[in-house]
């Protein structure tokens, strides 16, 4: 029990120093060249999307992945919504860098 609370203090303080860092999309994209950061979003979302992994990969607040762990992937419900979005939209610019909890809500 003490170990996964161990576990768990760190990588939320991981994901503070994590906020300081430049978009994993944005780099990406600059570093690869010819990349598709919907397909990775969607692959994320299906893998590891219950901790919200494809919100920290196309930018987001640090509060965001937290709140997917801790509500177990929004009640297991969020990252499936998020899924939706991300197949069923073909422009995924609204959800880059989108600070808000609801990717689709839009942004400030």
């Amino acid at each position: 029990m003490k170990k996964g609370l161990l576990v768990l203090f760190f990588f939320f303080c991981s994901l503070a120093n994590w906020a300081s860092y430049p978009k994993p999309v944005r780099y990406l994209q600059k570093a690869i060249g010819n990349e598709n950061p919907r397909a990775v979003a969607i692959a994320l979302d299906i893998t590891l999307g219950y901790f919200g992994v494809h919100r920290m990969y196309l930018g987001t607040d640090p509060k965001v992945p937290i709140f997917y762990t801790l509500s177990m992937g929004g009640g297991g419900v969020l990252w499936l919504v998020d899924l939706g979005l991300l197949i069923a939209k073909k422009d995924i610019d609204a959800f880059i860098d989108n600070p808000r909890m609801f990717m689709w809500a839009g942004k400030n």
